[in-house]
């Protein structure tokens, strides 16, 4: 397995993989996945992949965003205020192929671009993230603070905004995300 930083020329592989993932998943079932498509967000982020044997089987991106203007233009929210610190990195589109979930993947990316952000000056690393999200007790559990997101922006579908303050919690939460990789089932 090898965790790489990928571009637009991964940029269909990456696509499949989010619309493959968020149609089968139970949080985000919608008719059309056109916004989960390589975009120039995309371009403008940091993404990145684990890949076995030449396929990416797993994805999640950074945005490093300066202020709280930029954060609210992200979350399309108009005049959302963080309290927490900028710059900010908003980690998101992450995804995992159906046949590798539960190994761990996701928070090796986590652990990867954690690291990165916090190389770039990043304060806060923020994520938006359905309600019933699986993964949201894990990341309550190493420091994130979570409320609810004010404004959905997925019609009947609730979603909460999850924030980690890097300064206070940046150590312990990537010392807890080591551990759970390391507890996590090993790759196929």
């Amino acid at each position: 397995m090898k965790i790489l930083t990928v571009g637009r020329e991964r940029a269909s592989e990456v696509s499949d993989l989010r619309v493959r993932a968020y149609s089968r998943g139970t949080n985000l079932r919608q008719p059309d996945y056109s916004w989960a498509l390589w975009n120039d967000s995309d371009d403008a982020a940091l993404v990145m992949v684990c890949e076995i044997n030449g396929s990416i089987v797993s994805t999640m991106r950074l945005q490093v965003l300066a202020d709280h203007a930029q954060l609210a233009d992200s979350l399309s929210i108009p005049k959302y205020r963080s309290l927490h610190p900028a710059p900010f990195g908003v980690l998101g589109r992450g995804a995992t192929h159906q046949d590798y979930g539960g190994q761990g993947l996701s928070m090796r990316l986590r652990l990867a671009l954690m690291k990165r952000a916090t190389g770039a000056g990043v304060r806060t690393l923020v994520g938006r993230l359905a309600a019933t999200s699986r993964r949201l007790r894990f990341l309550e559990d190493i420091g994130y603070e979570v409320s609810p997101l004010p404004s959905p922006k997925v019609p009947g579908i609730p979603f909460v905004i999850a924030q980690l303050d890097l300064d206070k919690y940046g150590d312990s939460a990537a010392a807890r995300i080591a551990e759970a990789i390391l507890r996590a089932p090993s790759q196929k």
